[in-house]
């Protein structure tokens, strides 16, 4: 898998739902770049220069749970996650907007 010639797009494509996969199913903390790149195969080094650290990739994850209208996932990272207000503010503007419909 992780030795598969990828755009960056498409690797980082990858990595993030293999993210997404870990924070469904184990919660948004488990989400760091050591899961991702045991997942895959690839380095850490390689999720640092896509994300620059775990706080970007986690906020690739949300940003993909958002385009999932993923609801529980959004819901546990803003009550159990210390995100930035600001990301804080969105993702609980975005779960209410998913509530309502």
């Amino acid at each position: 898998m992780a030795n598969e010639r990828m755009s960056a797009n498409e690797r980082t494509a990858q990595l993030t739902l293999v993210g997404y996969k870990i924070a469904r199913t184990k919660g948004i903390r488990k989400v760091t770049r050591a899961a991702v790149a045991r997942e895959t195969g690839v380095s850490d080094g390689l999720l640092n220069r896509y994300f620059g650290g775990r706080e970007g990739l986690r906020f690739a994850v949300l940003e993909h749970a958002v385009a999932e209208n993923d609801a529980k996932t959004l819901a546990e990272a803003s009550e159990h996650y210390e995100l930035p207000k600001p990301l804080k503010k969105t993702l609980r503007a975005e779960i209410d907007r998913l509530v309502r419909h």
